[in-house]
Formats: C-alpha cells, structure tokens, sequence
C-alpha cells in the first residue's frame, strides 16, 4: 500500500448503486446520489475520516463507455514486455486527451490508485457478456483483490446466472447487498467479506478499519446520549413567563402562555436532534414528524400508566395521584398549579404534540404568567426519552443512501417506543429517581451523566441492535 489509508474504487453501470455505496460507507449523505443515469462524469474521491485522520478513501466512478477498445487493447499488447500496471498507464497515455475516452481514462486512473476493487451489478438484469464481459475481462487483467456487490433494484433476481457467470470470469466473492439500507453491520460484514482475499498487510489495514467503525458508533451513541441527557435537563429547568398588559388575565391569555411555553420547549428538543443528526453525519435529511397534525383529541400515550405503575410497584396513593393518573392522552399525566387552579382553552396541534397542558405547573401574578414543568411529573422524562428513541432508531435505520425524508408516524402502533413498550422496572427507578434530582436542581451533573449513561444502555440495546 502507499500509505496508511486504504482506498477503494467502486465501479459498475451507471445507476447501479456506485455513489449511494460510498454514502453509506462514508456516513455521509452529502455524497451527490441520483436516479438519473450517468450522474457521476467523472472519477470523485470521497474520504471516511475519523479524529481529523483519514481512514480509507473511495473512488466514485462513472460507467465505461469503451470497455470493448480496451480490452482489445490489453490482448492486443498483453504478450509484449508489459507489466499489467505498465500497460495500462500506456493505454492512458495514449488517449488521456481523447473527449469520447474521458469516462474510461477516469475509471482507470482511480483504479490503478485503488488497493481494492468494488463492481457493482444490478442482478435485477439478466446477465449479458456481450454488455459486461469486457469489463470483466479488465477487472481480471488487473488483478487486484475484487469484492462484486450485487444490488438487487427491482423484483426481479437474477442472483444464480450472475454468480455463475462470475466464477467463469474469476471471480469468487460476491455479496448481495442494498445500500439504501447499509448500517454498521453491513458495512462490518463487506469488509470481512474483503479480508479473505486481502493481502497479510492488506488484512491489518481492514482490522483496522473494522476497529475504527466499532469504535465510530460507541462514540456516536455516547455523544448523542448526552445530547438527549442534556436536553431533558434543559426542559426539565426551562421556565417561561409571559407579560400581559391587561390588569386581568384571561383563559386566551393563559392559552397563548403556554403555547409560548410549549414552542420554546420544542425548539430545545428540535436544536438536540438536529446535533445528533449531524452526530450521525446526516447534514441534508428532512425529518418529518408530523406534530402539527395532532390536535389534543389525538395523542398518544407514551408515558406510563397507572397499571405499568402497578406492575412496577409504584405508590399511586393520594398524595401523588396527579402525577401519577394513567394517561388519558399523550401528555396528560397530572398539574400541579401554584396560585392558578387549571389552564382554560383548547390546546391545538403544536401544543398537543409538545407537551400537553397537565404536564405543567402555572404560576399567574399581576400580569405575568410563569410556566414550568410540573416538578413531580417523571413522565416528561419517560415521553422525551421515547421520543428521542425513536428518533435515533429512525436516523440510524434509515441510512446516509437513502434521499427519502424521515417521517415520524402520527399513529401509535407504527412507531417502535410506542405505549407497548416499556422500560424495565430498574430502568424506571432510575429515571425516577434522576428526574427527582435533576427538577430539584441537586447535582444536577452527576444525575445528568446518570441519565447520559441509562441512555447509552438503551441505544445499545434497543436502538442499535434493531
């Protein structure tokens, strides 16, 4: 190798799937990906790059147009003294400024720089040797290790008649594989797959790379559980006070408070998943989540209930009935109210899907009123952690490929941490206990890394090995 950072070429058919590969193998979905044929003219270089270090490099490649003229150019000089490398750097030569031969020169340069090759085939197509075996033919002349990934883009497969005809051709590894829906275990298992015909230093470079992947998600899931950590602290201690003018406070006046109160408490989860977003190196996703469709008639609940509380043995005595009650919608788990009684008005979309008006705590003076979140809820703690589960479970499934937007549904039994699922009994514990802390502002550090730490756990175990 030439250096430290290995590369790959990625070559194939156009639209076979080449740029949507390197998205996914570089956690980077600014990688220009599209449907339109013949996208990519010319050879990019992409990098994965870890602590300011590049790890390994991809070459995204467009199609050959004249495959056939150079393989009768290799049989025609094959037998002179050539080296393979030498004969191609010649071909290169001798039409590097030739317009109709720009796409091939391209391909060839990048692989003539690669350690390894990646050819991508549609096996939705049958295979024609007229149309492929050309390129084939190249790939075996220059006899670098070669992984052929098969993308399979429609219903049809084609699977057997290409592996059969690729063992006729040389070549022995295949893999079926779609790169709208790589993650890290994909990506783990391509790269084994790449060690078995990888070269003893070849083979510790990939260990490498495997390592660097493993540690690339500890990291991601460890950042983002602070960020989440963080975020529910921020609700949990985010107050808002809204100025009236008029000597007398309306119900209109307390409805428009707490929307106030409720969009800032938006705009803090907002803010902490567009930072995991591009934790996960997702800088151009549109997520969709729908929550101006809800309406305070149409909630979810994805708090705990009364006979989950039960089951886990906790008091819901008369002292602590309000916050306790079972959910009779998404957000309505109870009010504690300091010198007001309740909140007048309807709630409409965004405040529904926010947090619902029982979550909260109302202190109305001479025209001010203050909101807060009701100190002894823990269930704004339970929400906002199913909520943020289910978003880190939607980015991460959803893959860097993959250009479709994200869209958190609106019915309860589509999402994943929806009312039917439950922490565990020590997990609840814990929350409740870190909520306590927190909403008390008693080292609130030390809970909030409690809480950073409870959450890790739960990615680990119900995020990313969905």
């Amino acid at each position: 190798m030439k250096n430290s950072a290995p590369t790959f070429v990625i070559i194939g058919k156009p639209n076979n799937g080449k740029s949507s590969m390197i998205s996914a193998l570089t956690f980077n979905d600014m990688v220009e990906v599209s449907k339109r044929v013949g996208t990519t003219v010319v050879k990019s270089s992409y990098s994965y790059i870890r602590d300011n270090k590049i790890v390994c490099s991809f070459y995204d490649t467009p199609g050959f147009e004249s495959a056939k003229d150079i393989y009768r150019y290799i049989k025609e000089y094959s037998s002179q003294n050539y080296t393979n490398y030498k004969l191609l750097q010649t071909y290169i030569r001798e039409h590097k400024n030739e317009e109709s031969r720009l796409k091939d020169i391209e391909i060839l340069e990048a692989v003539l720089e690669s350690d390894y090759i990646i050819f991508m085939v549609n096996i939705s197509e049958k295979f024609n040797k007229n149309s492929i075996g050309a390129e084939l033919e190249i790939i075996n002349f220059i006899k670098k290790p070669t992984l052929v990934l098969f993308n399979q883009k429609s219903d049809e497969n084609h699977e057997k008649e290409w592996e059969e005809a690729l063992v006729k051709h040389n070549l022995h590894l295949f893999h079926k594989i779609n790169p709208l829906e790589m993650n890290f275990t994909n990506i783990m298992t391509l790269y084994t797959k790449l060690n078995s015909i990888a070269s003893s230093e070849n083979r510790e470079f990939l260990e490498s790379l495997k390592q660097t992947h493993n540690r690339h998600i500890q990291e991601n899931i460890e950042v983002s559980s602070k960020i989440i950590a963080n975020m529910i602290k921020k609700v949990l201690h985010f107050e808002k006070e809204y100025k009236v003018k008029k000597e007398k406070i309306t119900s209109d006046d307390k409805e428009k408070a707490l929307h106030a109160y409720q969009e800032e408490i938006y705009k803090i989860e907002r803010d902490a998943k567009e930072k995991i977003a591009h934790v996960w190196g997702y800088y151009q996703l549109n997520i969709k989540d729908t929550r101006e469709e809800f309406d305070s008639q149409e909630n979810i609940e994805l708090g705990l209930s009364r006979k989950r509380l039960m089951l886990l043995g906790i008091a819901t005595g008369a002292g602590t009935a309000a916050t306790l009650t079972a959910p009779t919608s998404m957000f309505d788990m109870g009010l504690t109210t300091a010198i007001s009684s309740t909140v007048g008005g309807t709630l409409g979309g965004v405040g529904a899907y926010i947090l619902g008006e029982k979550f909260h705590r109302v202190v109305i003076s001479k025209k001010k009123i203050l909101y807060s979140v009701d100190k002894k809820a823990f269930n704004v703690t339970i929400v906002l952690l199913k909520r943020a589960l289910e978003y880190l479970y939607r980015l991460i499934k959803h893959g860097h490929a993959n250009r479709t937007d994200i869209i958190i549904p609106k019915k309860e039994d589509e999402l994943k941490f929806n009312a039917e699922w439950n922490f565990s009994k020590d997990d609840v514990k814990n929350i409740i206990k870190i909520h306590k802390y927190i909403v008390k502002d008693e080292d609130t550090r030390k809970y909030e890394n409690e809480l950073s730490e409870l959450i890790q756990k739960l990615v680990d175990n119900e995020v990313i090995k969905i």
